[in-house]
């Protein structure tokens, strides 16, 4: 099993975010003591004065986590409706108590950590190894079987696919982590391709990556020819 191991590797943002949604539960519970002014221990007391809905957003952080660091598809999703909910909790907590933000510098923090979070998490090529296999980011385009001859950081290899947003290539045990960042070279029509891209797969026997920061023009002409192949 150890290409599965690889392929799930995290990146370092990746652990983070998945660590501190793991703590807000705890953060939260804290929170709800110190703003009933009684100790952590008082459990019960505490949770029969929190509204349910609050109590739910709290907790859920717990799921999302796990989700995260376990890299499952219903992790990714999870996170973002949770994101996006807490997000807009938070601002009308703000805006119904504009006087109390000392006391509401947790709805601060968690809002700030739920932007960053969805900016990171949004990226295609982060969101792609929590998507299916034939997945790739919003697009969830499937490879096309088209072989060309590809350079990645100037090293020969073979892909073996390949659409507008990326390709996968022919390399065992590549030497690669996911989210890397690494330089393509290759030639499609009469059209040289220089650019960019991400790693968002790693297997034993080749290496998923997505273009990064793609000029508009170069990726439109690179999609008609990808798609004048198929009728080939």
């Amino acid at each position: 099993m150890p290409d599965r191991r690889k392929r799930i590797s995290r990146p370092i943002p990746i652990l983070v975010f998945g660590i501190v949604f793991l703590l807000l539960p705890l953060v939260n519970y804290i929170n709800f003591a110190y703003q009933l002014e009684v100790p952590p221990t008082e459990f019960r007391f505490i949770l029969k004065n929190i509204e349910p809905f609050a109590l739910l957003l709290s907790f859920f952080p717990l799921v999302v986590g796990l989700g995260i660091l376990m890299v499952k598809k219903w992790g990714w999703w999870c996170f973002l409706l949770y994101s996006i909910v807490v997000i807009l909790y938070n601002v009308l907590v703000l805006v119904s108590e504009p006087n109390q933000i000392s006391d509401n510098i947790i709805t601060l923090v968690q809002s700030v950590i739920g932007f960053s979070a969805m900016f990171y998490f949004l990226k295609p090529d982060i969101a792609a190894p929590y998507m299916n296999v034939d997945s790739r980011g919003w697009r969830f385009q499937k490879r096309k079987p088209i072989e060309i001859k590809v350079k990645v950081n100037s090293i020969p290899v073979n892909s073996n696919d390949l659409t507008s947003t990326g390709l996968y290539v022919d390399w065992k045990n590549a030497d690669l982590e996911l989210n890397q960042e690494v330089n393509v070279e290759f030639t499609f029509g009469d059209n040289k391709f220089q650019n960019k891209a991400g790693v968002v797969r790693i297997e034993g026997e080749g290496v998923g990556l997505a273009f990064r920061g793609a000029d508009r023009k170069v990726i439109s002409e690179l999609k008609k020819w990808v798609e004048q192949q198929e009728v080939i």
